[in-house]
């Protein structure tokens, strides 16, 4: 029924019929220390020694927090305000660099430091962050638009991403790999069902990478190619293997039912798969 918890110089602890019946204070180790007081679930309150800080919240609810609440700090000039649970929430401080505003599930915006968040009706979202390592920007629209550009700023690099589900996707890296496809019918993006599932769906693919290769293929590569400035190569699945480099040309249909292979002077006839002419 009643509970007792010190450490002493960091916190006092005290309940009756807990959760019901709390009081304490916190942080006795810090310039101000906090004491509050609740009695669950009608009323919670947090008060700094010196008066900086209070914080008030009314009929608390778990996972839902206080249907009426507010909250002040002195010291940064911050507030913070919230009616109806979640659902009305604002708040701001003196230097500018926190804001929040939201009407859920209408309009939201939330700016703290270098990030910030806007959503209109819960499916479209904006998200920014702006750091001296990366600068990022993501736009959705769930689930049929999605758009991600990263920079980062010490390598100077740039990548991004935009998805038109389930019709459209392309993708650039930071390393210059570039690959777009028609179809892609994961609605989010995830490197690993794009890498692995993408290609056996889509119907139109297209690859560049850094190193100067491009791939190409139709059909769910049901004819496939890759090629450079100095060599092609093709394919049919299980029918149709076609390969020319400088050293060598060779093609082979039916996994070599019939075939043939040049390597620089010798050429070479392939019949019945085994027998070369």
């Amino acid at each position: 029924m009643y509970s007792k918890k010190v450490h002493r110089g960091k916190y006092e602890r005290y309940s009756i019929l807990w959760p019901f019946f709390q009081w304490g204070s916190t942080f006795q180790d810090k310039k101000e220390p906090v004491h509050y007081k609740l009695f669950f679930p009608f009323f919670g309150f947090k008060d700094s020694e010196t008066g900086n800080m209070k914080s008030r919240g009314f009929l608390i609810l778990p996972l839902l927090g206080s249907l009426f609440g507010y909250g002040y700090d002195k010291r940064t000039g911050e507030q913070d305000y919230n009616a109806l649970f979640f659902l009305f929430q604002y708040g701001t401080n003196q230097d500018e660099d926190y804001h929040k505003f939201i009407l859920f599930p209408f309009f939201g915006h939330y700016r703290f430091a270098s990030k910030q968040t806007t959503f209109i009706t819960p499916f479209y979202f904006h998200l920014q962050t702006d750091t001296y390592h990366i600068q990022s920007d993501d736009t959705f629209l769930i689930p049929f638009y999605f758009y991600s550009k990263r920079k980062y700023v010490q390598w100077e690099r740039d990548e991004s991403y935009l998805k038109l589900w389930p019709i459209f996707k392309y993708q650039k890296d930071r390393e210059g790999n570039l690959v777009w496809n028609v179809l892609s019918l994961f609605p989010v993006k995830s490197e690993v069902i794009d890498r692995i599932w993408d290609p056996l769906w889509s119907l139109v693919e297209y690859q560049k990478l850094s190193n100067g290769e491009k791939r190409f293929s139709v059909l769910m590569r049901a004819y496939s190619q890759r090629w450079t400035e100095t060599e092609f190569h093709a394919s049919i699945p299980f029918v149709l293997e076609l390969s020319i480099t400088p050293e060598k040309t060779s093609w082979k249909f039916l996994y070599g039912l019939i075939g043939y292979e040049r390597i620089e002077t010798n050429r070479n006839l392939q019949i019945l798969w085994f027998i070369k002419i």
